[in-house]
């Protein structure tokens, strides 16, 4: 045999075992690819069950500090009743979830050793960590004892520390009516939001060891409800 005839046929041999070789690496690749595809597929949908019974958890929490607030508020609950809403944590859906921003600065409680009419409402951490203070920036009395409402409203933490923090701020379509301290990490507050049909109450949760607030609606509206009533009847504020 010739060496051109057996180069030829050596050089066959190869191409056929390099082709059954390219063969066994496309395959392997495919199953590899195959493979990786539902491996991804099932750490994404363990990964969303995951943050699913997260959030589940989180509603369960927050619906039972929901409960157990409404009754530290029964004078902004009795109220609301008597226009006509049923009142009960039930009657609430979480609709937000937020970060609280970081709005901190130094300053000293304007109201600590002042003889306002507003100092008896700020409402004291259960450890002596500070005072929340609802109605200070939204409420305004001159000097001859009118009352003045601001636009906005905000509900401030100040420390003992000598810092100022907003826990939570809203525009002139709501307001902040209550507030207490659920326990030393926990504030629940109310108030309510205006909409083309009517004033509908809102409580928020502030979750300070975690830095969220947590808002829940409701679907009662009443659009007679008169805009500062429960704010008059609490402080004693003249109409």
């Amino acid at each position: 045999m010739s060496e051109p005839f057996f180069n030829l046929l050596y050089f066959e041999g190869n191409l056929k075992r390099e082709g059954r070789l390219m063969v066994r690496l496309r395959v392997s690749g495919v199953l590899l690819v195959i493979f990786g595809l539902f491996t991804q597929g099932c750490g994404s949908s363990e990964s969303e069950k995951e943050v699913v019974v997260e959030r589940q958890e989180m509603q369960d929490i927050s619906n039972q500090m929901l409960a157990d607030g409404l009754l530290l508020l029964p004078d902004w609950l009795g109220y609301w009743r008597e226009q006509g809403f049923s009142g009960y944590a039930t009657d609430f859906d979480l609709a937000q979830s937020s970060p609280i921003e970081n709005l901190e600065r130094p300053e000293i409680n304007p109201l600590k050793e002042s003889e306002s009419m507003l100092a008896k409402h700020q409402i004291r951490h259960p450890k002596g960590l500070g005072v929340i203070d609802v109605f200070d920036y939204k409420v305004r009395i001159d000097e001859q004892g009118g009352i003045l409402y601001e636009p906005d409203s905000e509900v401030i933490f100040y420390r003992e520390n000598g810092m100022r923090e907003r826990l939570l701020f809203i525009g002139p379509s709501g307001l902040f009516e209550d507030a207490a301290w659920i326990d030393d990490q926990h504030l629940i507050v109310a108030g309510f939001f205006e909409g083309e049909s009517g004033f509908s109450p809102v409580l928020w949760i502030v979750s300070l060891d975690n830095g969220f607030y947590h808002m829940f609606e409701s679907s009662y509206t009443n659009p007679e409800y008169l805009r500062h009533g429960y704010l008059e009847e609490k402080l004693s504020l003249p109409r």
